[in-house]
This record gives structure tokens, C-alpha cells and sequence, in this order.
């Protein structure tokens, strides 16, 4: 069965919203112990972010296990997502939640997943490495050569 929830700002807009099929929801009862949020940052026509929450299911293929559509990216639109995610699917919760790494992520997670592992996204260490060894060869700026 398909479950959304939303919630509304003070001008009756659409603040937040959380939705996901009875597919995925099954699907994450069984494969929910490691949760990707992943946010596609305001790549359409509303410029307001849109989250993927995913996982890998026995044979190792990508499962969708929800979809997110935020007001804002601070703790409390992300509070609010994580709690409706947890409210859908039955309140179990992952032992391992994978993000991009935003300080507001960041502390939702800990605080609405308390005992689940935090990790970065892979993409995310290669361009903070990228970031850092770009900024390191740029001219006009100190780099440390001598090893240490």
C-alpha cells in the first residue's frame, strides 16, 4: 500500500513530504539495515530538494525504499522527514545510514537514528579529495611539499 505524508507551511503550501510504495516499504523490512539519503539538490523546476532514500537488497541491485521532498535543508525539514520515513516503515530502524555529509543531516541523523552507524558517500570523499589536492595546486597558495 502506498503511504505519503506531508506536511504544510503557515500559507497552506506544500512544506515537506514523504511518500513510498507497499513494494518498497516490504523491501526495506528486509533490506533496510543499510539507509542512503541521498539528496538531488534542486534539479528541477521548483529548485527545492529532493531525496532518495535507498539500499541494496540480496542479489546487490539498487531497492528504493522512499522519496523525500523538502522545504529547506535544515534540521528541522530533515527532522521531520526522517520521522515520517521511520513512521511508514514501521519504525525499524537501520544500523547504518549513508549521507552526502551536511552538518544538518548530520545531526538529524544522530539524533533520530541514535545507534546507527554514520558513513560518507564514497562520491562525496573523492571530491572533498579532489577539492582539497585542487586547492593544494593552485597557484598563489601554499602547499605543503616536504612531506610532513
Amino acid at each position: 500500500m502506498l503511504m505519503a505524508l506531508y506536511n504544510l507551511t503557515e500559507d497552506r503550501m506544500l512544506a515537506n513530504m514523504f511518500w513510498a510504495d507497499g513494494g518498497s516499504r516490504l523491501d526495506y523490512q528486509y533490506f533496510g539495515d543499510v539507509l542512503a539519503f541521498d539528496l538531488t539538490y534542486k534539479k528541477y523546476k521548483y529548485n527545492r530538494p529532493l531525496v532518495i532514500f535507498s539500499g541494496s537488497n540480496n542479489h546487490k541491485q539498487a531497492t528504493i525504499f522512499g522519496f523525500g521532498l523538502v522545504l529547506d535543508e535544515t534540521i528541522g525539514s530533515y527532522t521531520w522527514l526522517l520521522k515520517s520515513l521511520l513512521e511508514v516503515i514501521c519504525q525499524k530502524m537501520p544500523s547504518v545510514v549513508v549521507t552526502d555529509g551536511d552538518e544538518a543531516m548530520r545531526e538529524v541523523v544522530r539524533v533520530v537514528f541514535p545507534r546507527a552507524t554514520h558513513q560518507l558517500l564514497v562520491r562525496e570523499i573523492e571530491l572533498r579529495k579532489f577539492r582539497t589536492d585542487e586547492s593544494a595546486s593552485t597557484p598563489g597558495r601554499p602547499s605543503n611539499t616536504s612531506g610532513e
